[in-house]
């Protein structure tokens, strides 16, 4: 089985992403793999919790072998994707609310330095709701997905729609949106997003082999 190396990026908008309490204290999960590598980068400590829960079922699920990291430290994960792409695994990067912004300038940095990432997903794009949707073109696909929970305190922080749509109707990478159960808040429980993930996952794998 081809390794994957891919980054899941968290960090919830608004206050959690100004007051990132307990992120830079969590400690490193990191379990080591002959299989697939998954990186978990952009942790803000209201919901690295569940994140690290995610990152433990995954490995212990699929054998993944699992980085994960703190808020606002994204190019930690730059040596591993190097690693990934010049031993031609492929790279798959998640991200969450703010994250997402995140994951967006690793992406960035490796279009800088000529990789190629696979896919994206992202779980309701903040950083789309003040910016452009501005991927760059070293990605090959894009996946969104947006909370639809319609009691939500945080319905504002789940990013423009619209902006997605228009994307993928202007570039074939992006798929149409998608959704997913729960609140912003709720949507990236382990019963709300662990069978999005491995989906994901198993998809990028099944086109490699």
């Amino acid at each position: 089985m081809d390794r994957k190396y891919c980054a899941v990026s968290c960090a919830l908008a608004g206050l959690v992403s100004l007051m990132p309490i307990g992120g830079c204290a969590r400690p490193r999960i990191s379990h080591e793999s002959s299989g697939i590598n998954v990186y978990a980068e952009g942790i803000d400590g209201w919901c690295s919790g569940s994140v690290h829960k995610i990152a433990n079922d995954l490995a212990k699920e699929t054998g993944a072998g699992i980085d994960v990291e703190s808020v606002h430290y994204w190019e930690r994960s730059m040596p591993n994707i190097r690693k990934a792409y010049n031993e031609k695994k492929p790279i798959l990067l998640f991200a969450l609310s703010a994250g997402c912004d995140q994951v967006r300038l690793t992406a960035k940095k490796c279009e800088e330095e000529g990789i190629f990432i696979d896919r994206i997903c992202l779980f309701d794009p903040f950083y789309t709701s003040y910016s452009p949707v501005d991927i760059p073109d070293n990605v090959g696909e894009i996946r969104t997905y947006f909370s639809t929970d319609k009691l939500d305190v945080l319905f504002w922080a789940r990013g423009d729609i619209k902006k997605i749509e228009t994307a993928a109707k202007e570039d074939r990478r992006f798929s149409a949106p998608k959704f997913i159960r729960g609140s912003h808040w709720t949507c990236f429980f382990p019963e709300n997003i662990m069978g999005v993930l491995k989906k994901e996952i198993d998809d990028v794998e099944s086109r490699k082999r």
